[in-house]
């Protein structure tokens, strides 16, 4: 390959790779590609809106976030702050802040499990935390019942819950059935 042939491919790579080091100026995300109504996160790499989300979520079950300034961020799998640092996150009591998942994990022996507080028990069925002594006073809708033993209706969950850990099994009224899917006693078939 003579002088010539190599300068020339040497050019056509360089004149190739030209637009996408434009495409992307300054590399890797940083603090300026941030809106001004954003700020850097340097935790996760990414630009947070200040004053933080318009929609606040919830963390999944056995994850907590800081009350004040914090919420959960679906995007990022963790808690994210309202405004720019110094971040010093102070999770409510039983919780301790975790690094690793940027978030607050249940400290070992308190409440119930998967992260339910001391007056809560965890209802697998539903996969959620329950009051203890079961919800406050509300009546299923017609045509749905709960056992009348150690069940209530539950109007945020929209089924019967029991009032405490390991209730008896669901029995129903005379006439009525159990139902696993609904998790309430449904008017059985007339006969």
């Amino acid at each position: 390959m003579t002088v010539i042939t190599r300068v020339v491919a040497v050019f056509l790579l360089v004149a190739a790779a030209l637009p996408l080091v434009a495409a992307h100026p300054g590399g890797q995300p940083g603090p300026s590609k941030c809106k001004k109504d954003e700020f850097w996160f340097e935790e996760k790499s990414c630009c947070l809106t200040r004053g933080g989300p318009r929609e606040r979520l919830p963390p999944p079950p056995k994850k907590s976030c800081p009350p004040n300034e914090w919420s959960w961020s679906k995007e990022h799998n963790c808690c994210v702050p309202f405004n720019p640092g110094p971040f010093r996150p102070k999770c409510d009591k039983d919780w301790d802040w975790s690094p690793s998942s940027f978030c607050c994990e249940k400290k070992p022996g308190g409440g119930g499990g998967h992260g339910c507080k001391k007056n809560e028990f965890w209802f697998e069925e539903k996969q959620c935390c329950i009051r203890l002594g079961g919800p406050p006073r509300s009546f299923p809708p017609p045509k749905k019942q709960c056992p009348p033993k150690e069940w209530s209706w539950s109007k945020e969950h929209n089924c019967c819950v029991p009032q405490k850990p390991g209730p008896p099994p669901p029995t129903c009224h005379k006439g009525w059935q159990w139902s696993p899917s609904s998790l309430c006693c449904e008017e059985g078939p007339r006969h």
